[in-house]
């Protein structure tokens, strides 16, 4: 007995010895970063779902459908320019919000098959507008705020020539520009009353 009760003794130390260093251990595990330049999170069945990845150019998370498509992401980079995209099931761009480096923001939605786009801008020299573009991005109709005043609504015809303008200049002064098929211009203008 004699002998027993210092090698349980012992064995409660060492025991206690161990649980302290393991303690020590997490703790020192729970403070320290994890650091890596791509990240890769997955489901309960192993399946790739969110995509976090850095480097000189780019630092960029991507989020996977169920079966590993891209359906979001959202990047910076180097140069400053940030962009949020969303894609539909068959890696189809549908939308943006982009930041650029010279301070322009912009809006884009798609349509599914690509036909027509949207666009809402504004540019850090005070620039702003809204534009309507088809399939190879020529513009359908716009809408611009320029820097000095100027409001100005353009619509196209199916060749993307602007066909009528709509201004109104920075001393609220209208005018009206239409163009036909042969390139004949008229241009309207209402001038102010002289007092």
């Amino acid at each position: 007995m004699q002998l027993l009760i210092p090698g349980v003794f012992a064995t409660l130390l060492v025991a206690a010895t161990l649980l302290a260093q393991t303690a020590s251990k997490s703790k020192v595990a729970e403070s320290k970063e994890l650091r890596a330049s791509r990240l890769i999170l997955t489901d309960s069945r192993g399946r790739d779902r969110i995509r976090l990845s850095a480097d000189e150019e780019a630092a960029s998370i991507v989020v996977l459908d169920p079966s590993g498509k891209a359906r979001l992401s959202v990047s910076v980079l180097k140069d400053g320019s940030a962009g949020f995209h969303i894609y539909d099931p068959s890696k189809r761009l549908l939308g943006e919000f982009a930041s650029m480096a010279d301070g322009t923001s912009q809006v884009v939605v798609y349509n599914r098959e690509r036909t027509h786009s949207s666009m809402m801008a504004a540019s850090q020299k005070g620039i702003s507008g809204f534009g309507m573009y088809d399939a190879q991005d020529r513009t359908i109709a716009g809408l611009l705020l320029l820097e000095d005043g100027t409001r100005l609504l353009a619509l196209s015809d199916r060749a993307a020539e602007r066909k009528a303008t709509l201004t109104i200049d920075n001393q609220d002064s209208p005018s009206l520009s239409l163009t036909s098929r042969d390139q004949r211009t008229r241009v309207i203008r209402v001038q102010p009353q002289k007092d």
